[in-house]
């Protein structure tokens, strides 16, 4: 099977931007709905407004996958710190 690099580059920057949004503080729920919210709202925009582009529902899918995956690795990642923390 053939890897798409551009539906690999989307699921990347949306798990990239939602990791940067967590570890800056916001809670996770709310960087996920808002990044993918960002992901839907730049295809369709993509779809009616931008000349010579097309909106691709499978880069949105792509960038809520990427946004999920960051949010279980962002979970994991705080589980695996949590003894570390408690043991200060």
């Amino acid at each position: 099977p053939e890897i798409n690099l551009d539906k690999l580059v989307h699921l990347a920057v949306f798990g990239f931007l939602f990791l940067l949004f967590v570890w800056a503080g916001y809670r996770p729920w709310v960087v996920a709905l808002g990044c993918i919210a960002f992901g839907i709202a730049t295809e369709i925009w993509q779809h009616y407004v931008a000349i010579g582009r097309y909106g691709d529902l499978y880069d949105a899918i792509a960038d809520a996958l990427g946004v999920l995956l960051a949010w279980v690795v962002w979970t994991w990642i705080q589980r695996r710190q949590a003894p570390r923390r408690e043991q200060r």
